[in-house]
């Protein structure tokens, strides 16, 4: 039965058996330890896999075996990079979140990103400034690190970046 309401998606598959019973949300983010939903709703803004360091920047870190949890159930991915929200998730918080607080977040998130040691981080800080409209914050930004993020092969990224702004 899981299988075929999976409707083939691997993701699915893995959602139905790692909580099953209840429909939608419920079966997806149900039954979530404390502090987890917390840290779900942060990492919404946040587009790339970044350090847990990086993260601990603007949201409080769930202890070890809950990251592992909502790992294991696919909410969170773990890449080379670090963590990141899964897609389907980030989708379905972004829409529950109340008009006007993904935007608060991405500033709350993007600010001390912008600042971190790790590229990743400041080049995601740098993108959440810039869809914030924050461009002074940016070009701060830039100023600090940017011959760095240049030398250290970032210049494409960088590039992209940029070229969502026309200030």
């Amino acid at each position: 039965r899981a299988v075929e309401a999976s409707g083939g998606s691997p993701w699915a598959l893995q959602q139905l058996l790692a909580a099953p019973g209840g429909e939608g949300d419920d079966r997806l983010l149900g039954a979530l330890p404390d502090g987890a939903r917390e840290f779900l709703e942060a990492l919404v803004p946040i587009d790339r896999a970044l350090p847990l360091d990086a993260l601990a920047t603007f949201t409080p870190l769930p202890v070890t075996e809950v990251l592992h949890a909502l790992v294991q159930r696919g909410l969170v991915q773990r890449g080379f990079g670090g963590y990141r929200l899964h897609d389907v998730v980030r989708r379905m918080l972004g829409a529950a979140s109340p008009l006007g607080r993904p935007a608060a977040s991405s500033l709350v998130a993007a600010r001390p990103l912008a600042s971190h040691a790790d590229a990743e981080a400041t080049l995601e800080g740098a993108r959440l400034l810039i869809l914030a409209g924050a461009i002074d914050e940016v070009s701060r930004t830039l100023e600090r690190c940017g011959a760095q993020l240049v030398d250290q092969g970032h210049a494409p990224r960088l590039w992209q970046l940029l070229q969502l702004t026309d200030d």
